[in-house]
């Protein structure tokens, strides 16, 4: 989760991610920074696939949402992503 977090703190410097696209080990959800990231305005595509995608969903066809994200829409986002992944401490290994 760190990485989407950093994804979301370079964007709201306007900053070039080191991938436009993020996407996961589980591939249900990616996320596509589709504009320059100089921009004011970012253009961002969440897709879903597998068990994301609607019920109904064929696989002829792609399922997205794109949103349109300013730097505190941005700051806003990542936060709440801190936020939800303080829940969950990192776990150490015990020997």
């Amino acid at each position: 989760m760190n990485e989407i977090i950093d994804w979301f703190d370079t964007l709201s410097l306007n900053k070039d991610p080191k991938f436009r696209l993020m996407t996961f080990t589980e591939p249900n959800l990616s996320f596509e920074l589709l504009n320059d990231p100089a921009d004011e305005t970012k253009l961002i595509r969440i897709k879903f696939d597998l068990e994301c995608r609607p019920q109904s969903a064929t696989d002829d066809k792609e399922y997205f949402m794109d949103i349109l994200a300013e730097k505190d829409e941005l700051i806003r986002i990542k936060e709440g992503l801190k936020d939800e992944l303080s829940k969950y401490p990192e776990r150490n290994p015990t020997v």
